[in-house]
């Protein structure tokens, strides 16, 4: 997964940045999901090659304070206990 963390500088547009999510070793990961802890931040996922790479889009939303949040973004695999990896996201409003 990279960037594990995503930053947007207050001169900066708050248009969407990607994370890319590969999957390795051949894991038979069929989808993964992801959640932000903060409603102020979207993320959705698309993928490139289904089962071996996705694409993360983050999107905040305007603000004139800043934001922080965590995204959590789950596998499902294994399906007892599935793997959940995090990615955090600031974001810093115009001064």
């Amino acid at each position: 997964m990279r960037p594990s963390f995503l930053y947007w500088l207050p001169t900066e547009a708050l248009t969407p940045k990607e994370i890319n999510f590969k999957v390795m070793n051949g894991f038979p990961v069929h989808a993964i999901t992801v959640e932000s802890s903060n409603p102020k931040v979207a993320a959705k996922v698309e993928p490139v090659k289904p089962e071996q790479e996705y694409r993360i889009i983050v999107t905040p939303s305007k603000t004139d304070q800043q934001i922080m949040a965590m995204l959590s973004i789950k596998t499902d695999y294994p399906p007892e206990s599935p793997k959940i990896f995090y990615a955090n996201v600031r974001v810093q409003p115009e001064k």
